[in-house]
């Protein structure tokens, strides 16, 4: 499963680089070009973290509704 996952945060870097590119080419002065080992730094980062366990009310509905909660 983190392999699909690492998959996929690839593409998103450098989906996100190419727009970060365009942002630069036309001339905007606070982007900042983002790297795949610091985004993958991020979900190591999060996956590490303890599962949230309180959520906004409508993400709540929507886990209870799924009969996903705990």
């Amino acid at each position: 499963m983190y392999a699909l996952i690492v998959e996929r945060l690839e593409r998103h870097v450098l989906v996100e680089r190419q727009v970060a590119a365009v942002m630069l080419a036309a001339g905007s002065k606070k982007v900042t070009v983002p790297t795949f080992d610091a985004e993958r730094g991020k979900l190591d980062r999060l996956l590490d973290q303890q599962p949230r366990r309180e959520y906004e009310p409508e993400q709540a509905a929507l886990i209870a509704a799924l009969g996903l909660g705990g």
